[in-house]
């Protein structure tokens, strides 16, 4: 897999861990098998705002290049075809998707209230 290093926060050069990778070798990943289902109007809003500005974000892929978070941001990059940014944890499977997926917060309107408010 073709594939751009962002950082080089590495003891090794094979080693990459602790190095944010970028790829548009899109088949070079793959979904992890038991991870949730695209939302298609999820993936929509992340094309509509990538389109407009794509922020730098990165994903997460294990060892075996299986996706395990930003399989929506990887399908947006893919569609717009720009790179996608990603780290590799290895042993990152399942249940660690699930933790991280249960444990994210969106912004409630009160949330949103309070940011204006602070900022006049």
């Amino acid at each position: 897999m073709k594939e751009k290093e962002i950082n080089y926060n590495k003891k090794k050069e094979t080693d990459k861990m602790n190095t944010i990778l970028s790829t548009t070798d899109y088949d070079g990943l793959r979904f992890l098998k038991g991870n949730r289902p695209i939302n298609k109007s999820h993936l929509n809003n992340l094309i509509k705002s990538m389109q407009n500005k794509q922020l730098f974000t990165t994903g997460i892929v294990n060892e075996k290049d299986e996706i395990c978070d930003g399989q929506h941001r990887f399908m947006a990059c893919k569609t717009l075809e720009k790179p996608f940014h990603y780290t590799v944890e290895p042993g990152y499977g399942l249940e660690e998707v699930i933790a991280l997926n249960t444990s994210s917060r969106k912004w409630t309107n009160e949330n949103y209230l309070t940011c204006y408010l602070e900022r006049e």
